[in-house]
């Protein structure tokens, strides 16, 4: 266990690079309020990470965070390991989680499809790009589940711990993404800043999440 602030900051650099080809990718077609068909490139996706613990590369599975910002497969990204500290980014890493419990990248795409769109409707706000989209009324049930679950405490910050996500140097740079299943990192992979006595140990472990460009 490594204790760690709500509020942290990573020195190591970390490369993310979208792996796989476009028939490893998941697409999800959903049906809008509005009666509109859309679809997807929904995660997890395959990728690699190097750097740090990763070394010159590691297997992982991904989804994006950030459904208006364009990332490329194949493309090479630097970044950085962060601690959930925002309720947005701790309720997406309980969809994470759940998605996990469900077969992650080998779930049906009728199940991760509207985890996707859920950790996206959740993380929007946050993003570089928070422009509306449409949004999948199959993934309404998801939101409101995990926004319970962190008002409710059955969900908390130190359970998100474990769900570190990669963000990137500088963030205008591509999405950011959270990881469902690969290699944890090390410790040494996320600096913690100083932290008052009163915050409780948490894991500097992680699960993951990937998307590359949506599909129009």
């Amino acid at each position: 266990m490594l204790a760690l602030a709500a509020q942290l900051h990573a020195s190591t650099t970390i490369t993310l690079t979208l792996g796989g080809s476009i028939s490893d990718y998941h697409s999800y077609t959903y049906t809008d309020a509005d009666g509109t068909q859309h679809t997807e490139y929904s995660g997890p996706y395959p990728a690699t990470v190097s750097g740090g613990s990763y070394g010159s590369g590691a297997a992982v599975f991904v989804m994006c965070y950030d459904i208006n910002i364009t990332a490329y497969l194949g493309s090479n990204y630097n970044g950085i390991f962060e601690l959930p500290s925002a309720p947005d980014e701790i309720e997406a890493a309980y969809l994470q989680k759940q998605l996990a419990s469900l077969g992650g990248y080998d779930a049906p795409v009728s199940v991760s499809g509207p985890y996707s769109m859920a950790v996206w409707q959740l993380l929007d706000g946050s993003s570089q790009n928070p422009a509306p989209f449409a949004l999948d009324p199959a993934a309404a049930a998801l939101v409101q589940a995990a926004q319970q679950a962190y008002a409710n405490g059955t969900w908390t910050q130190a359970m998100a711990a474990s769900y570190a996500f990669w963000a990137p140097t500088p963030l205008s740079t591509t999405q950011r993404f959270g990881f469902v299943l690969g290699e944890a990192p090390e410790s040494g992979d996320i600096t913690p800043i100083p932290e008052p006595a009163s915050l409780l140990p948490m894991a500097a472990g992680f699960g993951l999440l990937l998307a590359l460009r949506r599909k129009r």
